[in-house]
């Protein structure tokens, strides 16, 4: 049979559920290998990075026979556990799994359940996983199958449609309607018996519910609203449930709705949240606008926090009583996972409230807008983080200045600083700055690529990484030169990477695929600077033998080579150039050269074409692109924005290269092998620089 089954459902329909039983029932059969859900918002669930670690650090605890083979792929290669999805995959699980002998456990088949994999944040990486999940085929050892819940969405109907069918499948909300409602209706009878026993039990004799309560009429009633949402059954009986409140009147106040239920999504998703909270606009219009504008400031926070936080943390972050805080979620337990402990993340039951919420039109009293509300929770951070004592010079007490963070025990961090100072730090450097690590020597120069998606760094280790620019996460890591990479440089339609080395070539790669499509030979010494012009059609290098060359970027021939030493007198080699918007110049470190024939260049045979030399020095070489926007000062010593000096970098920040993307995005390699990237928002004023700044 195939080995990935994907059940397939839109928001509600009870995905996450079935994923939950699938995998107890797995595991109650010794079945079930790992389980991995993914949850959109919450670090670590949100994204695929940690996806195929913690499954095979499962599966090491099902089988340890597979420790040394798990142990020798991260001691042979200690960095493989940030590498691309497929370099993790295979070494991490596929070939320790090909070396075993007998199955797990004597056990010849398992199987991994994944949740929700729509959530996963990277489209590409969804693709990925579909795609890899299905080479579990190959292994004869133990068969290892995949059980996948999503959404419907684009990324994971694509990734499916490359497997060719290679899978089974089920759409929940194709079931026939009759098998759904008796479902619904099971659940519905189970609950409210649930509900009318428990507030039976607590209430007195003249008070409590009869025994045929509900009634039939009325559970068929609910059964039509919720067809074919699960969510709207779960939501309703915590609705009706809730503590406090007479589950007759509440009962009653759901099937004021149902008149407003047909067949659209969004129309069911009414009748799912509105009777929970229209009943929080009572009183004058005043009165109303205040509850709106405190359920914005609480609910739209938790809705959008990178990171669950508790009462007790949000009211700080916030700046709110944390009674107000407790007071604001008291009536909100139907939608929201409210812990007793104050200490404890408050956490939304499904996404599906947070898309009622946020997609909603603004009319809406209860919408949430996105932007500002994260505009909101930046300026609050960035104010926890400057006022008050709590802020100190080594505030967890280590006295080991330079002691790296993922080498302070996380207790001692915990002590020193609570949640939401925590959060207010996290929030900081994956906003405003992000640390990629993964190269093991110095990084000489890094390149955006023209879309703004890709981010290529080149280094002393003679490789080339590109890192997907939303997420941090390595993509792929080209390599090829048998010396350092100095330079590199995407053409203007981000399908192609140039790459200067020591070895005295130039590699022009696939930037989609990371294949090497030509090496570049014809320096005699070591290549300093590429760079692509704007039509993406020729190619720039400068070399310390005092030469630059132009190459057809199609074919890496190389039409002309411009003999710096002989026609230009230059005293020293040429470190940085880069091509004007017109393609009629070409501005380097020592002068600008003026290409007056650009079309006509000669081939390598004929004469070296006309060039005009400019005296003045050029203000367009990579460390000082765009005078105004984003930038570096002369000495690397500082951030620049219109050329205002507005964040000092300590001497270990400073950079060795720097690439610039649209004028608002800056990547700094440094010595020491890291990168780090900042970008600010479009409209940014110098005042509010640091306020809106994001990666």
């Amino acid at each position: 049979g195939e080995v990935i089954f994907w059940l397939n459902g839109m928001a509600g329909t009870g995905k996450s559920t079935i994923s939950r039983t699938v995998a107890q029932s797995f595991a109650d059969r010794g079945l079930l290998g790992a389980s991995f859900f993914f949850k959109r918002g919450e670090r670590g669930r949100g994204n695929a990075a940690l996806l195929f670690t913690t499954i095979a650090t499962q599966l090491v605890a099902k089988e340890p026979d597979l420790a040394p083979y798990v142990r020798a792929a991260i001691e042979d290669d200690p960095s493989v556990t940030s590498k691309a999805l497929r370099e993790q995959f295979e070494k991490l699980i596929l070939k320790p799994l090909g070396n075993l002998k007998g199955g797990l456990g004597g056990i010849k088949e398992v199987v991994l359940v994944i949740d929700a994999l729509d959530e996963c944040e990277r489209d590409n990486d969804i693709r990925v996983i579909i795609y890899l999940l299905s080479q579990a085929k190959a292994l004869s050892s133990v068969s290892l199958k995949s059980f996948l819940t999503s959404r419907p969405e684009l990324p994971v109907r694509l990734g499916f449609s490359d497997i060719e069918g290679k899978y089974q499948d089920l759409v929940l909300h194709e079931i026939p309607k009759p098998i759904i409602e008796h479902d619904i209706a099971t659940f519905l009878d189970f609950e409210l018996a649930r509900i009318r026993h428990d507030y039976n039990a607590v209430s007195p004799a003249d008070r409590q519910l009869p025994p045929e309560w509900p009634g039939c009429h009325v559970v068929q009633a609910l059964v039509d609203m919720a067809v074919p949402l699960f969510i709207f059954a779960a939501t309703m009986c915590r609705f009706i449930r809730e503590s406090g409140y007479d589950p007759r009147q509440q009962l009653t106040h759901v099937l004021q709705y149902q008149s407003r239920t047909d067949q659209s999504e969004i129309d069911r998703l009414d009748a799912t949240y509105r009777p929970v909270l229209d009943r929080l606009l009572v009183g004058s219009e005043a009165a109303k606008r205040s509850a709106i504008a405190r359920f914005r400031a609480v609910v739209g926070s938790i809705v959008l926090l990178a990171e669950p936080l508790s009462i007790r943390s949000l009211a700080r972050l916030l700046d709110v009583p944390e009674d107000n805080v407790f007071h604001q979620l008291q009536p909100l337990h139907s939608v929201l996972s409210v812990p007793t402990s104050t200490k404890s993340p408050v956490r939304t039951f499904h996404l599906s409230f947070r898309d009622f919420l946020v997609d909603r039109q603004e009319n809406y009293p209860f919408c949430i807008d996105e932007r500002q509300t994260h505009e909101r929770l930046a300026i609050r951070c960035l104010e926890l983080l400057s006022t008050g004592d709590r802020l100190k010079k080594d505030v967890c007490g280590l006295r080991l200045p330079g002691t790296r963070r993922s080498e302070v025990n996380q207790d001692i961090i915990d002590t020193s600083l609570p949640p939401d100072m925590q959060y207010a730090f996290d929030l900081d450097w994956d906003a405003c700055m992000q640390t990629l690590e993964g190269h093991t020597d110095s990084v000489t120069s890094v390149a955006f690529s023209h879309d703004s998606k890709t981010l290529a760094s080149a280094s002393d280790d003679r490789t080339i990484k590109l890192w997907d620019a939303a997420t941090g996460s390595c993509t792929a890591t080209l390599e090829g030169h048998t010396g350092p990479v100095y330079s590199v440089a995407f053409s203007h339609d981000s399908k192609t990477l140039a790459s200067a080395s020591d070895d005295r070539t130039i590699k022009l790669w696939d930037a989609a695929t990371g294949n090497c499509t030509a090496t570049l030979e014809g320096h005699t010494d070591l290549v300093t600077s590429v760079a692509f012009s704007h039509d993406s059609k020729t190619l720039a290098s400068a070399s310390d033998d005092r030469t630059i060359k132009l190459w057809d970027a199609a074919t890496g021939g190389c039409p002309a080579t411009l003999g710096c030493t002989a026609t230009l007198k230059i005293g020293r080699a040429v470190t940085h150039l880069v091509f004007d918007k017109t393609g009629s110049s070409l501005l380097t470190d020592i002068g600008t050269f003026t290409l007056n024939k650009l079309s006509l260049l000669p081939t390598a045979s004929t004469a070296t074409p006309a060039l005009e030399v400019s005296k003045a020095r050029s203000d367009s070489l990579p460390q000082h692109v765009n005078r105004w926007g984003i930038g570096l000062s002369e000495d690397n010593a500082w951030i620049t924005w219109d050329s205002y000096n507005v964040l000092w970098l300590p001497q270990t920040y400073r950079p060795t290269k720097s690439g610039i993307a649209e004028g608002r995005k800056l990547a700094i390699g440094c010595p020491s092998g890291r990168v780090l990237v900042l970008a600010f928002s479009q409209d940014t004023t110098l005042e509010r620089l640091f306020w809106l700044c994001r990666v």
